[in-house]
């Protein structure tokens, strides 16, 4: 890992860190909604049955993938790239290996199956994409030029009305999904199944939202926002980080 450089942040920032640090502690916060907004993201804290959920939403703000060579905390990864939000990404095995995940123009993984998992692309035209596990192949992603590949679980929606809520086990989830419009939206929710999470994405975004897909979750999940990580999690392999257009 690079050391981090710290940054000064502009006062807006620590603001918006501040407010929402007063209701970051994942599992205990109250269950009234919240939300904070400013020129990049919203930032809301709901809940949706018995799960708390935590997301943002930004047309601003483009998702990148950093891999790291070894296992680290998700504020130390993405503040060694100075992001100011991020979700933890990639799944890897018992060995420590992972399935197709890309990045900065380097395949850290052209496995397939170090574990079952339909592999997440972010396409040239800015779309996220899910590939079906029978179909991943190298030459496939050779031919689609992605920005990143990486390789978590499943989509729960994608193509708007296509779905899979074959997963009915309730686990903590982190999310990444897209609107029709581009928006880009990505969080962390308590004990969802598949069709909690589809039922949540589809009472809050209806049919605007093209793809929903699910990453690595359980003792990974968690979220970093403007300084402040979600919950204590296990160190992770990869991260997806939000940051401006011009500054990747």
């Amino acid at each position: 890992m690079n050391t981090i450089n710290l940054i000064r942040k502009p006062l807006l920032s620590i603001v918006v860190g501040f407010i929402i640090s007063l209701f970051f502690a994942f599992p205990t916060y109250a269950k009234e909604n919240s939300s904070v907004t400013n020129s990049d993201y919203s930032f809301t804290k709901t809940s949706f049955g018995d799960s708390l959920v935590c997301y943002i939403q930004t047309a601003s703000l483009t998702p990148q993938l950093i891999v790291s060579d070894d296992s680290a905390s998700i504020s130390e990864i993405t503040e060694s790239v100075a992001a100011p939000i991020s979700i933890n990404a990639g799944a890897w095995n018992e060995l420590g290996a992972m399935s197709y995940t890309y990045s900065n123009g380097k395949w850290h993984s052209i496995a397939k199956d170090a574990y079952i998992g339909d592999p997440l692309v972010f396409l040239p035209n800015g779309k996220l994409q899910a590939i079906g596990y029978d179909y991943a192949s190298l030459g496939l992603f050779t031919a689609l030029q992605p920005q990143w590949v990486v390789t978590g679980f499943n989509a729960v929606i994608y193509d708007t009305w296509a779905k899979n809520v074959d997963w009915n086990t309730k686990h903590d989830r982190t999310f990444i999904g897209q609107l029709q419009d581009g928006t880009f939206i990505a969080g962390v929710a308590t004990r969802m199944s598949y069709q909690d999470m589809y039922d949540f994405a589809k009472s809050t975004w209806g049919n605007s939202i093209r793809i929903l897909y699910n990453l690595d979750g359980g003792d990974s999940s968690n979220m970093y926002i403007e300084g402040q990580t979600l919950k204590k999690s296990r160190d992770v392999r990869s991260v997806i980080c939000f940051k401006p257009k011009n500054n990747l």
